[in-house]
């Protein structure tokens, strides 16, 4: 993202927190003078403090991705899924037969390399993290044509 506020932000500055789509709307309404909604009711949160140079790394916050349906053509990261990105780590949960993969972002940006069977350890609590959020916002999980359950959470 680039972003061009003059007087506010610093020319040829760069910022290296991640932000998300759910970001904009909290962000345009501090920017505006407006009230920001109660933050249980929006999942996203203001960048405007970024933009006037304050330095987030963005370590501390925990970012939730959950498509529980089919959206495209078949491919890799194409089915439903749901994911979890802490700090350097990002987790994804194939509702598709409950397969995970685990990538550290640092040493890896391109996802190329599952450390889901090497690092259980992180895999199981960021697991647990996603069950946890997906549990606390109602999200509904796809139903198995075969059994006609809901498929299972991350565990």
């Amino acid at each position: 993202m680039m972003a061009h506020w003059p007087g506010i932000t610093t020319p040829g500055s760069t910022c290296g927190a991640p932000v998300l789509i759910e970001d904009f709307f909290p962000t345009i309404l501090e920017l505006s003078g407006r009230p920001a909604p109660v933050e249980d009711e929006i999942d996203g949160v203001s960048f405007a403090p970024l933009l006037r140079g304050a330095q987030d790394s963005g370590k501390d916050r925990a970012f939730v991705w959950h498509y529980p349906n089919h959206w495209g053509h078949e491919g890799p990261g194409i089915g439903p899924f749901s994911a979890i990105r802490e700090a350097n780590w990002k987790l994804i949960y194939y509702h598709a037969g409950g397969v995970y993969e685990l990538f550290d972002l640092d040493s890896d940006i391109g996802e190329t390399t599952n450390l889901a069977s090497d690092k259980p350890i992180i895999r199981n609590d960021l697991a647990a993290r996603l069950r946890t959020r997906l549990e606390d916002v109602q999200a509904q999980m796809p139903v198995d044509k075969q059994t006609g359950a809901a498929v299972e959470m991350p565990r």
